[in-house]
């Protein structure tokens, strides 16, 4: 996805509709990239310096990104497994599986 929305970004082509968080902010930093470049606002070696901080900071979003899409079903599975422990009174019992309940609860 990355190198049609870096294509477009440097056609000065309008942000997509429908593209995610971390993809629309890469577009719109590479659009403002090139276009300042192309008004010879910004040197070749600035630009290059500066696209390389966007693709750091895209990759750390988009993955950041990814964990947020994730977490509702890891909590799900955490109070399911939980809840599968509570109905246990062996493992309820066991003062490592009860600490390990109190550290995700807090209770």
């Amino acid at each position: 996805m990355a190198s049609t929305l870096e294509k477009d970004a440097f056609l000065g082509k309008p942000l997509p509709s429908g593209v995610s968080l971390p993809d629309s902010y890469l577009f719109l930093c590479l659009r403002s990239l090139y276009a300042a470049h192309r008004r010879d606002a910004i040197s070749i070696e600035d630009a290059e310096r500066e696209k390389k901080d966007i693709m750091q900071f895209y990759e750390k979003l988009k993955f950041s990104s990814e964990l947020y899409d994730r977490v509702p079903a890891l909590f799900n599975r955490i109070e399911v497994a939980a809840t599968a422990v509570r109905k246990d009174s062996e493992l309820i019992a066991n003062e490592k599986i009860s600490a390990l309940l109190n550290a995700i609860y807090g209770v």
